[in-house]
Parts: structure tokens; sequence; C-alpha cells
């Protein structure tokens, strides 16, 4: 199934068959993705709870504390405590995306992220995905900033931040599609529910720092800035996803939360 077709079949309703049938879909839109490093849609575990990597590059995410899983709309996520909860992944070269990858061509290198979050708590930093490992050892990071707004930062020399934060302000208890786009020397974005919802254009690195820290989801390397909600259907990948690809994840997909 092409990619277009995966997003034609978008927004099904109905019956338990058209639920199956959705997701089914949605993973075969997560799966096309070029450059995909990761697809994590925290719904299968090994016996330990810790979440399958579907991508093929068998990244399996560790599960750190008190995480459970569950079931809405038809499809599953990861529940996670804001205390003690994380996935946490050691450094791999897969997720060491620097925007720079010769095998992707030149026309969308760069790095794309996200997945669907719910927030349960507002007024705290709520870190999302991550290559994080503050002060000097960073590279990436999506999160929920303590004023309820999307924030994505990158770096290219470990240390300074290239940042962009704004745009939706963010509800608790509400499921969205969050993302974060770079693209090299050219600008970096947040997109909410398939939007773009803010960007920088100063500044913009031409490469990530080649970070050593934990791949994390739902807390940074140190632990520090841990979700407290809801996740599913998280991805990385060493492109820039154009932003009717990034639209067409989140129609396809936003029927099974209720959107």
């Amino acid at each position: 199934m092409s990619l277009d077709t995966a997003f034609e079949v978008g927004r099904l309703r109905g019956p338990l068959v058209d639920i199956a049938a959705a997701r089914r879909d949605e993973h075969s839109a997560f799966l096309l993705l070029p450059g995909l490093v990761g697809f994590w849609p925290l719904s299968s575990t090994d016996a330990s709870g810790n979440a399958l990597d579907h991508s093929g590059n068998l990244i399996l995410l560790t599960k750190n504390g008190t995480i459970t899983y569950n079931q809405t709309q038809g499809t599953s996520y990861a529940q996670f405590n804001g205390t003690d909860a994380y996935f946490s992944r050691t450094d791999r070269a897969e997720l060491d995306v620097l925007g720079t990858e010769s095998h992707i061509d030149v026309g969308v290198r760069g790095l794309t992220l996200g997945g669907w979050f719910q927030f349960s708590a507002l007024g705290s930093t709520n870190v999302c995905l991550a290559k994080d490992d503050p002060t000097t050892n960073r590279s990436y990071n999506l999160r929920k900033s303590a004023g309820n707004q999307m924030s994505f930062n990158v770096t290219s020399d470990g240390s300074t931040l290239v940042s962009v934060q704004g745009g939706s302000t963010l509800s608790a208890n509400t499921w969205y599609f969050l993302a974060g786009r770079f693209e090299p020397s050219t600008r970096i974005a947040t997109f909410v529910n398939g939007a773009l919802n803010a960007e920088n254009t100063t500044s913009i690195p031409g490469s990530l720092f080649n970070s050593s820290a934990l791949f994390t989801v739902g807390a940074d390397h140190d632990a520090n800035s841990k979700l407290a909600g809801r996740a599913s259907l998280c991805f990385i990948c060493a492109a820039s996803l154009p932003d009717d690809t990034i639209n067409g994840l989140y129609q396809i997909t936003r029927d099974l939360f209720g959107v």
C-alpha cells in the first residue's frame, strides 16, 4: 500500500472491523515514512513491559518506573505517572540523527519526531521525546513547556540550544498529535494536530550534535521533566517530513483517539 493510499483511508468510523482496518493503515503510514529510524506504537511489549520497535531496527525501549498499558478508541497507549516513569534506550547510531545522512535525499535531510500525547497535569515541563543530557551532551528534544506550549530544541555543539516555542496552548486530558521538525540551515518547527504551530528560521544549524545521551520517551537523560499523562504511536525519522505528510499522519490516526 502506498503512503497516499494509506492516507486516503483516514477517518474511519463505525464497527470494530473499521477500527481494525484503521489500525493496519496507521501502521502502514508510519512504516512508509522516508528515513524511519524508530516506531513505537506503545502497544506491543516484551515480558518485562519494555516497548517494542516496529520500524525493523529493533530499538527496544526500556521501561523505567511505573508504566502501564491501556486502550482508547481502539488503539493502545502507555500511561506515565509523572513520578518515576519513562522509557530509555542507550545510544545507538540510528538515533544519532544529524541531518547530514548521505543515504537520505538532500531535499529531505533533517529530523522529524513526534507521536500522540495527552497531558494530565499542566504548568510543568513534560518531555515527549529526546536525546538530551543537559548541559553539554544534548542533541534534540520535543517537550511541553511549563507554559503549556510545544517546544522543540536542537543544538549543533551539545550545549547551545536553538529553540522554537509558542502557538497553541495545550489543555489537560486532551489527545494531541505533536511533532517537531528540523530542516538543516533553514528552520525548526512544531506541529499540533497536523498543522504548523510555530517555527524559527534564525541561526538554524546545518547539522546536529552527535550526542551519546540516552534516547528517551517521557523524560530527559537525567530523568527530569517526566511526562504525566499518556503516549502512543511515537516515531523518529532521519528526514524533514513535508507538511502534508505530517498532516496525513494526523488525519489517518485521529479517529483512533477520538479527535
